[in-house]
């Protein structure tokens, strides 16, 4: 009886060492806590806040109400903080809705919607500046108040519970801008509007390169390749060529080095909020954080993660042809490590990762688009063919027209349906 007891003491402290010891996770890599740590540092931005509170009331300052938004995120990131396992709602006081400031219906095309596309919506509004509700003034003033400000970045901490600025005011704005160009163009200030959009342009590229979060780098790009279309355009409408070229994006304003940090440190919280947390599989079901512990490790779920987010933000960085042929698959694509001890851990950064390839190729786009159009936009007449504009993508393919004619084309590795990036608007 002794010896079945022995080998039943045995057994169950066999079990007890290999659950210890499956507790046990790794240490942060050094290089990805230092992605964490430039994603974290505070500064101030006088230029985040006025965007925070660019949805303020027409009496009201956007800075001003920035700063009161802020302060309750931060009310809000502390309890949070206080226990983040439990934690299930990110309490901040947000604008009251019926006070923000209205966002204009800025167009309609005649004819088929499914055919109507950004710049012919724009092209079909009757617009005038002076007949601009005071709303819609204020709306332009603030867009061209927050894109002169110089100290743009992002202040939340990056938690998936934190709130997004309102940035649909930024191309709500920007929509505006353009309208305002196209105005000028009408009634024979054409020099004028493309100085304008230039301007316009310049300032965007500005905070395209102080943009440190993804979705703020999309959100100037986007724009960007929509202003960069208004004045294609004009400049084939009105017959006004342009004397100098755009010039190509450098380094910083294609860089998503630091938009990726901010996302691995957003994982970075959100998987220290699931150690051992016992609603990790279900809400509403609890599982010891001990087993939690067993299947998932928050540092080696990061740890296996970072040098996948290294890597895109080292693709922002290349040639476009040396990003087609990593996105085909030519090159060696860095993969995560999966490891037996954490294999839900591998599992969950899987699926919680997006394709960051097509956000990495929207760039890429963006500087096709200034290529075209400053090939394009010295002539007075667009050519018939276009077999002399190269592909930045591929060496053995060349610009196209599209099916309507309005529009050239090239094709690019990822995003096909996306035609307003891949397309500079010449009609």
């Amino acid at each position: 009886m002794s010896k079945i007891k022995l080998k039943i003491t045995g057994v169950f402290l066999f079990i007890i060492t290999v659950i210890l010891l499956l507790q046990i996770d790794d240490d942060i890599d050094p290089k990805a806590q230092s992605m964490f740590e430039q994603a974290t540092s505070h500064k101030e931005s006088k230029a985040y806040l006025y965007l925070f509170g660019m949805q303020a009331a027409i009496d009201e300052d956007p800075e001003v109400v920035g700063k009161a938004l802020m302060a309750s995120v931060r009310d809000a990131e502390k309890r949070y903080f206080v226990n983040p396992r439990t934690n299930k709602y990110f309490g901040y006081v947000d604008y009251p809705s019926e006070k923000k400031l209205p966002l204009p219906e800025l167009g309609t095309c005649k004819g088929n919607e499914n055919k109507c596309e950004y710049i012919d919506k724009l092209f079909s509004y009757q617009f005038d500046l002076e007949a601009l509700s005071a709303e819609q003034k204020t709306l332009l003033e603030r867009y061209n108040r927050f894109l002169s400000m110089k100290d743009l970045n992002t202040l939340p901490l990056p938690l998936l519970e934190a709130p997004l600025p309102p940035f649909q005011y930024i191309m709500k704005g920007n929509s505006l801008a353009s309208l305002e160009a196209i105005a000028k163009a009408r009634n024979g200030n054409i020099k004028e509007a493309k100085k304008q959009l230039l301007d316009e342009i310049s300032l965007l590229r500005f905070q395209l390169q102080r943009a440190d979060a993804l979705v703020i780098k999309m959100i100037f790009t986007s724009a960007l390749l929509k202003t960069l279309d208004v004045l294609s355009v004009l400049v084939h409408q009105y017959d006004s060529p342009m004397e100098n070229n755009i010039q190509a994006l450098n380094a910083d304003e294609r860089s998503l080095v630091k938009a990726v940090n901010y996302e691995y440190a957003m994982g970075h919280y959100m998987f220290k909020a699931l150690d051992r947390n016992s609603n990790f599989f279900n809400k509403d079901i609890n599982v010891p954080g001990w087993l939690v512990r067993v299947l998932f490790k928050p540092n080696m779920t990061l740890n296996a993660t970072f040098p996948v987010l290294r890597q895109i933000g080292q693709q922002s960085l290349l040639t476009s042809k040396e990003f087609a042929l990593d996105v085909a698959g030519d090159k060696p694509t860095v993969k995560p490590k999966v490891s037996i001890r954490n294999y839900v851990g591998a599992v969950l950064g899987e699926v919680a990762r997006p394709d960051f390839n097509e956000f990495v190729e929207r760039v890429f786009y963006l500087d096709a688009k200034i290529k075209l159009f400053n090939i394009l936009s010295k002539k007075t007449k667009l050519p018939a063919m276009l077999s002399h504009i190269n592909n930045p993508f591929y060496e053995n393919k060349t610009a196209y027209y599209s099916e309507d004619n309005k529009a050239i084309c090239i094709e690019a590795p990822l995003l096909h349906k996306r035609k307003d990036y891949q397309c500079l608007r010449v009609k």
